[in-house]
This record gives C-alpha cells, structure tokens and sequence, in this order.
C-alpha cells in the first residue's frame, strides 16, 4: 500500500457540474483528513481500519452470495415459501 494512488477524474463525475464533484471531494476531505492522517501514523488505528474493512467486505460478498440470481445458479429454491425477497425482507 502506497502513500498516495492517483485516480482518473471521469469515472467519478457524477454530475455534468464538475463543481459540484470538487465539492464533493473537499466536504469528505474536511470531514476525514483527521482520520487518514491518523491512518497514516497509528498503526493501531491502521490495523484497526483495516479489519473493519475487512468486515465489511466479508459481509457484502456473503451478501451477494444470497442475491436471488446467486441462489439460482447454486440450485437453491424456496418453493413454496414465496419469494426470496418476502423471506428475507
């Protein structure tokens, strides 16, 4: 992991205002620069960061393991139970 990592500028525009994007960018650098400095001199906090990313991740994939077009591919069938949705939700 590096210090910096440069990003393309248009995959992230979201709106056709690019001051609305820089907007954007410096509200979340106001509100997180404490933390990333923090992230960058703690390694407590660091390793700490990263295992709830790690977390995080870890959920979302078996989240998506879950999506309805995920239990198809697998074989898995709810029947009569209703949709996976109405189990679920």
């Amino acid at each position: 992991m590096g210090n910096e990592i440069g990003y393309p500028l248009k995959p992230f525009l979201v709106d056709t205002c690019k001051q609305t994007f820089w907007i954007r960018c410096m509200t979340i650098t106001k509100l997180m620069s404490v933390k990333m400095l923090q992230m960058n001199t703690d390694p407590n906090f660091f390793s700490q960061v990263f295992a709830d990313l790690k977390n995080e991740s870890q959920k979302e994939e078996k989240k998506s393991r879950l999506q309805p077009a995920n239990l198809a591919k697998h074989g898995t069938v709810l029947g009569d139970r209703g949709s996976f949705e109405d189990h679920w939700f």
